[in-house]
């Protein structure tokens, strides 16, 4: 029996009785839901990197929100492969938050958080950017202490 578990920043364990069985479940797994980083480092400490399906990471973050008590929803899907996430969230004294996903000079993922702003001025950087990527997601997150259920690293916006 093959215990295969996922983890949401994109690395993968896989546990088999025999070595064989190890092989083929990581075979399986590549093919079905991991994709190589496009960017140009690819190989880090000797090992190949690769990041989960965008669809996969999102209902990630659904589920890890929902089961602390949140709402999660999906208002803009883009493409289930590769497409961009932007994820905002609102809290109880109305205002929301926005994060956008970049990837840092070591290739990893970290995002980008900006000011708590009135609902309608997010919703109009929302549909700017909607207009320019096709393949972008949108995730919606409420919750009552203004959570964001991220397990990468989180950048303050710089105040002008």
């Amino acid at each position: 029996m093959i215990n295969m578990r996922l983890m949401v920043q994109g690395q993968c364990q896989i546990r088999a009785r025999s070595e064989k069985a190890a092989g083929q479940a990581r075979a399986t797994l590549h093919k079905r839901h991991l994709r190589p980083i496009s960017s140009p480092l690819v190989m880090q400490g000797g090992r190949h990197l690769a990041r989960l399906k965008t669809d996969i990471w999102v209902s990630a973050l659904m589920r890890r929100a929902v089961s602390e008590g949140a709402f999660a929803v999906v208002s803009k899907r883009g493409d289930r492969d590769a497409g961009a996430v932007l994820l905002t969230v609102r809290t109880r004294d109305g205002l929301v938050r926005l994060y956008q996903a970049a990837t840092n000079m070591d290739g990893e993922r970290v995002w980008h958080e900006g000011e708590a702003q009135p609902a309608r001025d997010i919703d109009v950087i929302i549909a700017k950017q909607s207009s320019r990527d096709m393949d972008l997601w949108v995730v919606e997150i409420d919750d009552r202490e203004g959570r964001h259920f991220l397990t990468e690293p989180v950048v303050s916006a710089l105040k002008t």
